[in-house]
């Protein structure tokens, strides 16, 4: 069946009007306060890390899965280094390093700044 207006949806009126649909279209207020630039961007350093860390853990299973399923049928297995996925892990472990680096430089960078800054006001 196809949709009114063909591959364009249709979106419906609402029915409420004036106040509520004020209400509605508001964003609310956080119940958190946002956090700060440096903070924010330690939080997504951080999220990456996890996000590169979790992704090598799948590759050396692959891998390892990859080289058992070989062994199994008697094929000979590659030398380390020399596949696509022993280069994808490398290049992981590479990635996780800097981000790792990045996390440590932001969260000196900001104790820095702190200290500074009560230094300043003192």
């Amino acid at each position: 069946m196809e949709t009114p207006g063909g591959s364009i949806p249709v979106t419906r009126r609402s029915s409420k009007s004036g106040p509520a649909l004020r209400a509605e279209r508001e964003p609310q207020p956080a119940s958190t306060p946002a956090p700060v630039a440096g903070d924010q961007l330690l939080l997504e350093t951080a999220a990456a890390r996890e996000k590169a860390e979790a992704l090598l853990r799948g590759l050396l299973r692959a891998r390892a899965s990859s080289r058992r399923h070989l062994r199994t049928r008697g094929e000979p297995v590659p030398c380390p280094g020399s596949t696509g996925i022993d280069h994808a892990i490398e290049s992981t472990r590479r990635m996780v390093a800097a981000l790792e680096r990045a996390g440590a430089h932001l969260r000196t960078t900001q104790h820095d700044d702190l200290l500074e800054l009560l230094r300043d006001e003192a």
